[in-house]
């Protein structure tokens, strides 16, 4: 079956320390987007730093393994914890985000498109 995802690009800049460069439409549990007044996770912002995927480390991961771990079934729910880059309401805070899959992964490297 397809694969979904988070709607998460990374730096490709910093290739083990998966960095976010890009947020868009992240769906919290209650199915609302990011930008919509009733999105009850976590901002997360430019700059933060991701560090665990469900429980697991991402850090040290190259980004390829960061997306696979982001990856599941259509509307499953993942359990991230970040670390406030410096444009973030949590900089330098460690703040966690419940987030749903509902975005089809393409392959079109996703991870590839930073700072080039």
């Amino acid at each position: 079956g397809s694969e979904y995802t988070l709607g998460l690009v990374f730096n490709a800049a910093s290739p083990l320390d998966p960095v976010v460069f890009e947020a868009k439409q992240l769906m919290d549990e209650g199915w609302n987007l990011q930008d919509m007044p009733a999105y009850a996770a976590a901002t997360i912002s430019k700059g933060d730093r991701l560090l665990e995927i469900d429980g697991k480390d991402a850090q040290g991961l190259p980004l390829a393994a960061v997306h696979r771990l982001l990856r599941g079934k259509m509307n499953s729910v993942v359990f991230l914890l970040f670390e406030g880059g410096p444009n973030s309401q949590y900089a330098g805070k460690r703040f966690q985000a419940k987030l749903r899959r509902h975005l089809r992964h393409s392959n079109n490297s996703e991870w590839e498109n930073a700072d080039r």
